[in-house]
C-alpha cells in the first residue's frame, strides 16, 4: 500500500466535508418546504376566497370565530392526555 499525500487527505476531507453541508442545506430546505406546504396552500386557499364577495363575507365571520375558539382551547398537557 501507498500512502497518500497528507495534502491530497486534507482537500478530499475539505471537499466531503463541503458535500455534507450541501447535503445538509438541502435537507434543510427541503424539511422547511414541506413542513409549510399546508400554511401555503391554507394563504392561498385563503386569498382565492376573499377575491369573491360571499368568499369574503364567509371569511370575516369564519376566521375570526375559529381563532377565538383556538385561543379558548386550553393546551394539552401529560394529564390531560392520560
Amino acid at each position: 500500500m501507498s500512502r497518500s499525500d497528507p495534502d491530497d487527505l486534507r482537500a478530499l476531507r475539505k471537499r466531503l466535508l463541503v458535500a455534507e453541508s450541501m447535503l445538509m442545506r438541502e435537507r434543510l430546505a427541503r424539511d422547511i418546504r414541506e413542513s409549510t406546504r399546508p400554511l401555503r396552500l391554507l394563504r392561498e386557499s385563503m386569498v382565492a376566497a376573499a377575491s369573491t364577495v360571499p368568499g369574503r363575507s364567509l371569511l370575516g365571520f369564519v376566521v375570526p370565530w375559529l381563532y377565538s375558539r383556538w385561543r379558548r382551547k386550553p393546551s394539552p398537557t401529560k394529564e390531560s392526555s392520560r
